[in-house]
């Protein structure tokens, strides 16, 4: 009835197979997924994702019974009508994305996405009632009746990819900062870790003076970050594969301190702080640029695994930390695909600079985060008696901003 395409942290009752290309058929008795999450497409597209603890079965090509867990359920136009069985009531579909929650003791929600659904209530002995439930809605049934309740936007998986270990439920946004840490932008990077220019992996947040050529480096272990550079604005600098160019890109001495790094705990023994937020904790999170740098993202990387929702803007704080210890001279750049869509050059106060709102379109490919250094008056490329030494631009909270898709 359908087939196993992806699933992270699965473990069965038994020995049935997680792998990917295992075939799910009509079964007598009920399959136990006792924990992670699922994803399987029927036969006639409609695709599915179970969340453990879950019982279920396919009782034919165009219905699953379940006795408890959660499940996400997007529709195609030849799954028109698919049902979900649960011990109190029946949801069919009429062209939607929706979720069900079955309760071991028998009572049952519906959360409809997009669409609508039939949802049918009452036991096999009670009374049925019948309701619409158009999307924006949901419905919870006991025994007896069915009642409105609130949508919840978040209480489902939607979309996961083992390959980077992303679970997605409907969160508004993506924390670019997570994605710096080595993660997907939902809580799976981590903090004090940074992404060296010069090789393109991920370490600990070590300070040395380094100088390096333009180089566009390629960030193989995450397919999130297109790539990593030390801007010099000697010759044609390069800011994604796709070879968009930063025509603005002043002369620099191309020197770097620190690699690009995820809410860094403290810098040289100062907490980050911007107007006061103090940005070296978790739950502020942030990156870090330490002049020359910058960052890439592939905002199509994004856009493949969430589907049904649509990048509509980068939002940060941004500005140089209010504990920079030294004067400076900065530069602070957003691209996307290579044009600028923010600047402010010469910079030389600390805190907070601007809120930015940046627009997304659907056809841009590329997200640039830039700090260069400002003016200088000395020609020494000795990055402690250049404008890098206390150049410490910091992006707070930055984040892709998510909407649905109609």
């Amino acid at each position: 009835m359908a087939t196993i395409t992806d699933s992270i942290h699965a473990k069965w009752s038994s020995s049935h197979p997680i792998k990917p290309g295992y075939r799910v058929s009509v079964e007598l008795e009920p399959i136990q997924l006792l924990s992670g999450v699922l994803e399987m497409e029927t036969d006639h597209g409609v695709k599915l994702l179970l969340e453990g603890p879950a019982e279920f079965r396919f009782t034919n090509s165009a219905e699953i019974a379940m006795n408890y867990g959660k499940l996400y359920s997007t529709v195609g136009p030849a799954g028109n009508g698919f049902t979900v069985q649960t011990k109190n009531s029946r949801v069919i579909d009429l062209g939607t994305e929706f979720g069900v929650l079955a309760e071991l003791h028998g009572n049952s929600e519906v959360h409809v996405f997009r669409g609508k659904t039939l949802f049918i209530t009452g036991s096999k002995n009670a009374a049925k009632t019948t309701v619409d439930v158009p999307a924006g809605q949901a419905y919870a049934a006991n025994h007896s009746a069915a009642r409105r309740i609130d949508l919840n936007n978040s209480g489902f998986v939607k979309a996961i990819d083992s390959k980077t270990s992303l679970i997605w439920r409907g969160q508004n946004e993506i924390s670019l900062a997570d994605v710096v840490g080595g993660g997907n932008g939902f809580e799976a990077g981590r903090p004090n870790v940074g992404i060296n220019p010069l090789s393109g992996t991920f370490e600990a947040i070590n300070r040395l003076s380094r100088k390096a050529g333009n180089r566009f480096t390629d960030v193989m272990s995450n397919v999130f970050i297109n790539g990593i550079f030390v801007p010099d604005g000697t010759t044609e600098q390069i800011v994604s594969s796709a070879g968009h160019v930063f025509k603005e890109c002043p002369p620099t001495h191309g020197f770097f301190y620190a690699p690009a790094s995820n809410t860094p705990s403290e810098f040289k023994d100062l907490s980050l702080f911007l107007e006061g937020t103090n940005y070296s904790l978790p739950q502020n999170p942030s990156i870090f640029l330490h002049a020359n740098l910058g960052i890439t993202f592939d905002l199509n990387a994004f856009r493949s695994r969430l589907p049904g929702a649509a990048i509509e803007q980068f939002v940060s704080e941004v500005g140089v930390c209010d504990t920079a210890p030294g004067p400076f001279n900065v530069d602070i750049w957003v691209l996307v695909d290579g044009q600028v869509r923010y600047s402010r050059t010469g910079v030389t106060e600390k805190g907070l600079l601007d809120l930015l709102k940046i627009d997304i379109r659907d056809q841009d490919s590329f997200l640039t985060l830039i700090a260069t250094e400002g003016e200088n008056s000395d020609d020494n490329p000795d990055y402690q008696r250049s404008s890098i030494g206390c150049d410490w631009v910091l992006f707070g909270r930055p984040a892709l901003k998510l909407k649905n898709i109609p």
